[in-house]
């Protein structure tokens, strides 16, 4: 059974991967200036990272690989796989998109490590607030 204070550490890591992109891509689609296709992907990275990033996260746990360059590798991994998925369907895509999102799928993965695996506990103890206070 999975403890709670481990779920909410696992949705907190998912919705800062929500949020943490879309900042970049909100400020890129707003401000023009040729930086429409890299919004334009980065909202198209969203469904691979959850589809490809859940089950890499399932496997890391069930190897007991926690270290921050494994999380890092991981993410590289599934950044350059969507990023080619994207460069055949548009081949004029160029090389600094395949490196960037590369670099950030593996960025956006530490961003999970450090949430889910690496945070002690008593950051995120839901148990605290449900237990009642002694009496001295």
């Amino acid at each position: 059974m999975i403890s709670r204070n481990f779920q909410l550490r696992i949705a907190f890591a998912l919705i800062a991967l929500l949020v943490v992109p879309g900042v970049p891509m909100a400020i890129a689609w707003i401000g023009g200036g040729g930086n429409e296709l890299l919004a334009f992907l980065s909202g198209l990275a969203y469904p691979p990272a959850f589809v490809l990033g859940i089950p890499l996260y399932a496997l890391l746990s069930w190897m007991q690989w926690r270290r921050w360059w494994q999380y890092f590798l991981g993410g590289l991994i599934i950044g350059i796989v969507d990023v080619g998925f994207w460069m055949t369907l548009m081949p004029s895509l160029e090389m600094r998109v395949f490196l960037i999102v590369g670099l950030a799928g593996g960025l956006l993965a530490i961003l999970f490590w450090v949430i889910a695996v690496a945070l002690p506990n008593s950051l995120l103890n839901t148990d605290a607030c449900n237990t009642p206070a002694r009496a001295s």
